[in-house]
Formats: structure tokens, C-alpha cells, sequence
């Protein structure tokens, strides 16, 4: 019986030795998972902290600054809306006054040229001198031709640039009128983007503190789950001497004939080894037990940090992302962007205005050439009229009647002048309100435009390193997740050591009873299993060994020592 029994024993110490290497490495796979998840949650939560101050301090404090500059010009720009519009029918009202003026100064010169007929009649009849008054009658003529010709010139330039400012007055009109409800709605929509990007600010500061809160709780939990681990090297050993024994039993049952075993009296050899065998099988019983619950714990602590990174990631997107993917810039800039489209188009309708500016400065700057020189043509018939009226009076009697005709001359030259006078004013009134059309509102949606545009660009920036950050955070987060979680599945160990355990307690029980059916009592041979263990325990491991089925022990170990001491 004996050569089985120590075969079996040396079989089970076998079985145990070997059985601790798949074990070893299920821990070392734990073990690096959780190296890992440290470090990736050292990254994470290093890239969160850096995009939470990019969006507190810096670049989005600085876009958020000017996209509020240039919301308040927006709405100062709102307030001074058909300002353009305005300025254009204050010119084209001018315009109608310079336009009766003309139709008045018309009438006026065209009576000089039946005054020059007239004359030319009249100086057909002189008895002496008639060829000396032809002259003068058809300078007359041509003067009087020439400024209805320029007044020509001028009423086409008036007609063609009235007809510009009442298109230019119905499309800043009809522009205005759009833009006037677009711009309500766009400035509310930026009123919104803005509060968003405040509130992410303030959710941004406010998510590095639960950051921090995070963090710690992981730094905790990866704290444990270390410690946890302990719990396989300390089987380790507990199993390595149990192993040892079972070793030493074996060559107790065999007869062994070494000096540790020489000594044992051949009557104790069989109760020796049969409490022996008992106290292995207690300390397996002990060991299956402490190593299921810290192994079944580290389990349930490797699915919770697999929780806790989820749990950091949609922190993270909950500060930073967006509902449709991304950062919340993408969800922001549209609104922004908005605004700036219709301050675009404002931009390039004014530009336009400004455009028929300059074209309504050349007209106005001919005619007013125009009247300069019709006034110097009303001079030359003036004096040609004084001189007419002068040799009229010397002929006498026979040149009253032409003499009649030359003072006509001259008080329609009188007439022309003061026309002249009053429409060189209606033009020169019309001339400063059309250069009062840059001044409309134009200059206020161009710098909003530039800082909606630098906001946007900032914004836009950001929004890239954001996305990319979020990207990353994203895949760094589910990979740590998906190793830990699947670490925390296949983590079975305490299952399976458990059983083997179960199986290892219940034959070295049956083998125990099998060398010493009497169950005999151990407390008597206390001497002998010091003597015979001394050499593979240390004091107090053998002390609480001892404590195990020497109950009368005046010196038992606390329950609560150190696990680490234990068969060290």
C-alpha cells in the first residue's frame, strides 16, 4: 500500500507544481492589461486637462472675443439698416430739382436763337452797316446753339444717371428688405453659437475638475487591483511548500531512510504522516479559499476600470464633442459662419452702392463741365448784346428796333445767369449727397466681417485639433476598454484553481486517512513535525502551522498577520 500512496502523493505535488504555470500567465496577462490601462489613462487624462485649457484660456477665449465684437456690430449694423437706401433717394430727390432747373434754363436759351432770326431781320433792313450786324447775328446764332447743345449733353448724362439711382434705390430696397428679417434670425442664431461656446468654456473648466475626481478613483482602483494581484504569488508559495511536504510524506510512507526521517519512531510514522497530510489539506483548503474571492474580486475590479475608461471617454465628449460626431466647433461654426455669409453679401451689395458712387461722381463732375460752359457762352452773348445795344444807339432812329432785340438778348443772358446760378447749387447739393453714399453702413458690416472671419479662423483651427484629439481619445479609450473588459472575461483562474484545489484537499484527505485510519491525535507528535519541518518553513510560519491543529496553542498567530508572511 505504501509505494502507492507515496506515488500518488509525488503524482499530486506534481499536479500542483505544474498546474501553477497556465495561472502564472493569466496573471502576467492581467497584469499587463492593467499596465496599459495605466498608461493610456495617463495620456487621456493628460490630453483632456491640455484641451480643457485651450478651451478656457487662449485661442478660444481669444475667437470668443471677437465673434462677440463682431456680434455687436452686427447689431449695431442691424439698427442703421437702409441707411444706404436713404442716402440713394436723397440724391435722386436732387436730381429732380436739377432736373427742373435744366427744363427752366432750356426754355431760356432756347429764345436765343429766335432773338439771333429776329435780329437778323432786323438788320437786313438797316440803310448802312447791315453786314457789320450779320456778324453779330450769327455769332448769336451759334452761341445760343452751342449752350442747347450742351444742355442736351447734360439732360442725357441727368436722364442716364437718374435711371441708375432709382435701380440702385429698388435694389438696396428690396436687399435691405430681405436682409432686414435674414439678419434677425442670423443674429439670433450667433447669439446662440456664442452662449454654446460659453457654456462649453465653463463645461471645459468644470470637466478638469472631474477629471481630477476621475483620475483618482482610477488611480485607486488600478491601486487594488495591484494589490489583488498579490494574491497568486502568495497561493504560489502556500502550493510550493504544500508541494514540498507532500514530497516529504512520501518518503516517510516509503520507509525513508535520511536523517530527518531516521529519527521518526516507526510507530509515529504512520500518525505523523496522516496529520501531516491533514495540515497540507487544511492549508490548500485555506489557500482555494483566499485565492477564489481575490481572484473573483480582481475580476470585478478589471470589468469596473473597463467601465471607468467609458466612463472617461463620455466624459470627455460630453465636454468637447458633438451629438453628429466630432468636436461641438463643428455644431458652433455654422451658426457663426451664417452671419458671416449675409455680412458677405452686405458687404458685396454696398460695394456695388460705392461702385454707382463713382459712376454718379463722372456724370455729375460733366455736368457741372456742362454748366461752365454754357455760363461762359451766356458771358459772350452778354457782351455781344452790350455792343449790339451800343451801335444801335448811335444809328438812331433806324436801329431801335434792333437796339429792342439786343436788350431781349441781354435780358435773357440776365435770366440764364441766374438760372445757372441756382442749378450750379441743386448740382453741387447733389454732388455732396452722393458723396455721402459711402458713408452709409457699409463700413460697419466690414469690420464685423473681419472679426466674424478671424473668430471663424480660430475656431475652425481648434475645431481641428479637437476632432483629432477626440479621435484618438476615442480609439485609445475603447481599445484600453475592449483589453480590460476581455482581460475580466477570460479571467477564470479562480474557477479553475479552485477545482484543482478541491480535487488536490480531497485526495490528500482520502491518502490521509488511507496511512492513518485512527485519525490519530496530533498533538502529541507536535515535537516531531517541528523537527521534521524545521527545515522548510520559517518560526512563524511553523507557529501558526501548529495553530492549525494544536489548538491548545498558548501563543497562536493573529488572524489578521500579513498574508505576505505566511510560509515565506
Amino acid at each position: 500500500m505504501a509505494p502507492p500512496v507515496a506515488r500518488r502523493l509525488r503524482e499530486i505535488a506534481a499536479s500542483l507544481d505544474a498546474g501553477h504555470a497556465p495561472t502564472e500567465r493569466a496573471f502576467l496577462a492581467v497584469g499587463t492589461a492593467l499596465g496599459e490601462a495605466e498608461a493610456a489613462l495617463a495620456r487621456v487624462g493628460g490630453d483632456l486637462s491640455d484641451l480643457s485649457r485651450r478651451i478656457v484660456e487662449g485661442e478660444a477665449a481669444d475667437a470668443s472675443a471677437r465673434l462677440g465684437e463682431a456680434a455687436d456690430r452686427v447689431i449695431a449694423f442691424a439698427a442703421e439698416g437702409g441707411a444706404a437706401a436713404e442716402t440713394l433717394s436723397a440724391v435722386r430727390a436732387r436730381t429732380d430739382d436739377v432736373a427742373t432747373l435744366l427744363g427752366r434754363l432750356r426754355k431760356i436759351i432756347a429764345e436765343v436763337p429766335v432773338l439771333a432770326l429776329n435780329a437778323k431781320v432786323q438788320a437786313a433792313l438797316l440803310p448802312h452797316g447791315a453786314a457789320d450786324m450779320a456778324v453779330f447775328t450769327v455769332e448769336i446764332a451759334r452761341l445760343g446753339n452751342a449752350a442747347l447743345a450742351s444742355l442736351e449733353r447734360t439732360g442725357e448724362r441727368l436722364t442716364r444717371l437718374r435711371g441708375l439711382l432709382a435701380e440702385a434705390i429698388a435694389e438696396v430696397s428690396a436687399f435691405d428688405g430681405a436682409k432686414g428679417g435674414e439678419l434677425g434670425a442670423v443674429r439670433a442664431r450667433l447669439r446662440r453659437a456664442l452662449d454654446a461656446l460659453d457654456a462649453r468654456r465653463g463645461g471645459a473648466a468644470r470637466s478638469a475638475a472631474d477629471l481630477g475626481e476621475r483620475s483618482a478613483a482610477v488611480a485607486a482602483e488600478l491601486a487594488a487591483a495591484i494589490g489583488e494581484m498579490q494574491i497568486n504569488d502568495i497561493a504560489a508559495q502556500r502550493v510550493a511548500h504544500v508541494v514540498t511536504v507532500l514530497g516529504v510524506v512520501a518518503e516517510i510512507v516509503e520507509g525513508g531512510t535520511n536523517e530527518a526521517i531516521a529519527g521518526i519512531a516507526p510507530e509515529h510514522r504512520a500518525p505523523l504522516a496522516g496529520a501531516v497530510l491533514r495540515l497540507q489539506a487544511a492549508q490548500l483548503g485555506r489557500t482555494r479559499d483566499d485565492f477564489k474571492i481575490q481572484a473573483e474580486a480582481l475580476a470585478a475590479r478589471l470589468a469596473r476600470l473597463a467601465d471607468t475608461v467609458s466612463a472617461v471617454r463620455d466624459l470627455a465628449f460630453d465636454a468637447f464633442g458633438a451629438a453628429a460626431g466630432g468636436s461641438f466647433v463643428g455644431e458652433v461654426e455654422p451658426e457663426i459662419a451664417a452671419t458671416r455669409d449675409l455680412l458677405r453679401r452686405t458687404e458685396e451689395a454696398r460695394r456695388a452702392v460705392r461702385g454707382l458712387t463713382d459712376a454718379t461722381s463722372a456724370d455729375f463732375a460733366e455736368m457741372t463741365a456742362d454748366l461752365k460752359d454754357i455760363r461762359s457762352i451766356d458771358a459772350d452773348v452778354r457782351v455781344m448784346a452790350l455792343n449790339a445795344t451800343l451801335r444801335c444807339g448811335r444809328l438812331g432812329v433806324a436801329g431801335q428796333a434792333l437796339g429792342v432785340v439786343a436788350q431781349e438778348l441781354r435780358a435773357c443772358s440776365n435770366r440764364t445767369e441766374e438760372q445757372s446760378r441756382a442749378l450750379g447749387a441743386a448740382l453741387a447739393e447733389a454732388i455732396a449727397g452722393a458723396a455721402r453714399i459711402d458713408a452709409g453702413d457699409g463700413g460697419h458690416d466690414t469690420g464685423a466681417l473681419d472679426a466674424m472671419e478671424a473668430g471663424i479662423g480660430v475656431l475652425r483651427d481648434l475645431g481641428g485639433v479637437l476632432d483629432a484629439a477626440l479621435a484618438g481619445l476615442d480609439a485609445e479609450a475603447a481599445r484600453v476598454a475592449d483589453r480590460l473588459a476581455a482581460a475580466a472575461a477570460g479571467f477564470d483562474v479562480g474557477a479553475r484553481v479552485g477545482q484543482a484545489l478541491d480535487r488536490a484537499v480531497g485526495e490528500i484527505s482520502a491518502l490521509a486517512d488511507a496511512v492513518d485510519p485512527d485519525r490519530s491525535d496530533p498533538a502529541p507528535l507536535r515535537a516531531e513535525v517541528e523537527r521534521l519541518l524545521s527545515a522548510h518553513y520559517t518560526m512563524d510560519s511553523e507557529r501558526l502551522v501548529h495553530a492549525l491543529f494544536a489548538e491548545d496553542d498558548p501563543d497562536p498567530p493573529a488572524s489578521a498577520d500579513d498574508l505576505d508572511e505566511l510560509f515565506l
